[in-house]
C-alpha cells in the first residue's frame, strides 16, 4: 500500500519571498515535471492507492498548464488540493478552479491583519489577497490556511473569524516546519 496523501511541488518559482517558507532554504528545481511526466506519476500514485494530491510550490499559479495538471490528477482518480497565495488569480482562473472538484483550494495567509501577514509575506500582500478573495468567493469554495508561528498565535480566533467573514469554507492552521 502506497501513501494515501502526496504533496507535490509543481513549480519551484514563487512570486513572494516569505520569511518562513521552506522553499527558500532548499535547492530549487528549475525544471518542473512536464505534463507527460506528471501523467505517468499520477498513474503510478493511483496504482499505489494514493488518494489525495497536494499541489504546492513555489506558487502553483505560475504554471500556465495548472488546469491541465488538475484535470490529469482527477482523471487518474486522485483528489487534488491546491495551495496558493492567490495573487495571480483573475476572473477566468477563479471561474475555472470553481468548475473543478478540488478537495481544497487553500489560500495562504499568516495572520488576521495586514501588520501580521505582511511582516512575513511582504508589504501590501494582505490587502492584495483580500481583493483576490472577493473575486474567488464568487466562483469557488476556498479555505484560508495559516501557518502557526510565535508572532500570530494570539490571532488564532481572529483568523478563524476572518475566514468566516470572507466566506471561506474552513480555516486551517498548520505548524511551521523547520528546514535548512
Amino acid at each position: 500500500l502506497g501513501p494515501l496523501a502526496v504533496h507535490l511541488e509543481v513549480i519551484g518559482a514563487c512570486n513572494l519571498k516569505c520569511s518562513h517558507c521552506f522553499a527558500g532554504a532548499l535547492p530549487r528545481n528549475q525544471h518542473p515535471l512536464t505534463l507527460a511526466e506528471l501523467d505517468t506519476l499520477f498513474a503510478d500514485l493511483a496504482s499505489l492507492g494514493s488518494l489525495r494530491l497536494g499541489l504546492t510550490g513555489g506558487e502553483p499559479l505560475l504554471r500556465k498548464d495548472l488546469l491541465d495538471i488538475l484535470d490529469l490528477a482527477t482523471h487518474h482518480g486522485l483528489h487534488p488540493c491546491l495551495t496558493t497565495n492567490a495573487l495571480l488569480l483573475d476572473e477566468r482562473l477563479a471561474r475555472e478552479l470553481g468548475k473543478r472538484p478540488l478537495v481544497w483550494l487553500n489560500v495562504s495567509l499568516e495572520g488576521a491583519t495586514a501588520r501580521t501577514n505582511d511582516a512575513v509575506r511582504g508589504a501590501g500582500v494582505f490587502d492584495q489577497v483580500m481583493r483576490k478573495l472577493e473575486l474567488l468567493r464568487e466562483h469557488a469554495r476556498f479555505t484560508l490556511a495559516f501557518t502557526l508561528m510565535r508572532d500570530n498565535l494570539a490571532e488564532v480566533e481572529a483568523c478563524a473569524a476572518l475566514a468566516r467573514e470572507l466566506g471561506a469554507h474552513t480555516a486551517v492552521f498548520r505548524p511551521l516546519y523547520p528546514v535548512g
